[in-house]
């Protein structure tokens, strides 16, 4: 892992982390259930290979207990994913990182927070600040995506200014 990034996704079932991972791969097809972490690597032409890991969990305790045993070396990037078309999902990153504390972890270099389906929230008129929860998250940025409408440059462009 010496010539790699690693990248954690963290976030409940359904906010997107395998979409993520699926359109940076330009993987065409619609993703389930994630029933196992998933370890991914992105190649790159140019600087490190980005090693992403995208754990699956329907609820925070499911994540918590499939994160930990995982933490045997520092992270470059955490990703914390919620749904901005509800807000539930919010709440649970918090709660999620609050149990991470608990543990002692993470190791992390940076963390940011990526509020997915920005198009679904705004069709239905759901309004989130993602700055209050980027502080309460103490994450370095926060961004608004709607990623089955992103392009593949985009995502990894988000993954490498924070690098």
């Amino acid at each position: 892992m010496e010539d790699s990034r690693v990248v954690l996704l963290l976030g409940v079932g359904g906010v997107g982390k395998t979409t993520l991972v699926f359109r940076l791969l330009d993987v065409r097809a619609d993703p389930n259930a994630t029933p196992v972490v998933g370890i991914y690597k992105v190649f790159l032409a140019e600087g490190p290979d980005i090693i992403i890991i995208d754990v699956p969990g329907q609820k925070v305790h499911e994540i918590v207990e499939r994160v930990v045993p995982l933490w045997d070396f520092p992270l470059d990037l955490i990703v914390y994913m919620f749904d901005m078309s509800d807000p539930l999902t919010a709440g649970e990153l918090l709660e999620l990182k609050r149990a991470l504390n608990g543990l002692g972890r993470p190791r992390y270099r940076r963390a940011i927070l990526i509020g997915n389906k920005l198009d679904v929230a705004e069709e239905i008129g759901i309004s989130l600040d993602l700055e209050e929860l980027g502080r309460e998250l103490s994450v370095d940025r926060t961004y608004k995506v709607s990623l089955v409408r992103e392009s593949p440059m985009r995502i990894l462009g988000i993954i490498l200014e924070n690098l």
